[in-house]
């Protein structure tokens, strides 16, 4: 399956999975508690299913080093170029308790496919490159100064990491 037909199915479940819960939410601050780790993992979950269970070769874009070191054993890490928690799913808890998001756009399974389309970028890394966002405090955050409307590379640009496209084309960023 490729990446947009996933993005379509990920949003409606993901629209459905939350308004379902929100009424126990409202209800029951434990339940969101005793949630969160799989809440925190439904999306890339469910991603990894629909596009095949080799997570780390399905992704749209490479670093360079895990390009070259894809075939060899090498451990990769499966890796978002936008941190979901801040920039995906906690907009999307956030509207659907509030009816809209920030920008006060209506809560909807169509807004949460936009959002995914925008911010819904996976990259294969390397170990050592994961160590090098961590390093640069870079691991669950953009870089200092990012807004929304730019670039999706902007962590890997900070942290000298070069990118190519799942064709082995090198991304200009």
């Amino acid at each position: 399956m490729n990446s947009d037909e996933a993005l379509k199915i990920m949003a409606k479940a993901y629209y459905e999975l939350l308004t379902a819960l929100q009424s126990a939410f409202n209800n029951n601050e434990n339940i969101k508690i005793g949630l969160r780790e799989g809440l925190t993992k439904f999306l890339s979950n469910l991603y990894i299913n629909l596009r095949g269970e080799n997570d780390k070769y399905n992704t749209d874009y490479f670093s360079e080093e895990a390009w070259n070191h894809k075939d060899d054993g090498t451990p990769l890490v499966f890796e978002h170029i936008i941190p979901k928690t801040d920039y995906i799913q906690k907009p999307c808890e956030a509207a659907c308790k509030n009816g809209k998001f920030a920008d006060g756009t209506p809560f909807s399974e169509e807004a949460i496919l936009k959002l995914l389309q925008e911010r819904w970028h996976i990259a294969t890394i390397t170990e050592d490159e994961d160590c090098e966002l961590t390093k640069r405090g870079l691991t669950r955050k953009m870089p200092k100064g990012w807004e929304k409307k730019n670039t999706p590379f902007s962590r890997y640009k900070a942290a000298n990491i070069p990118l190519v496209d799942s064709n082995g084309n090198k991304i200009n960023f």
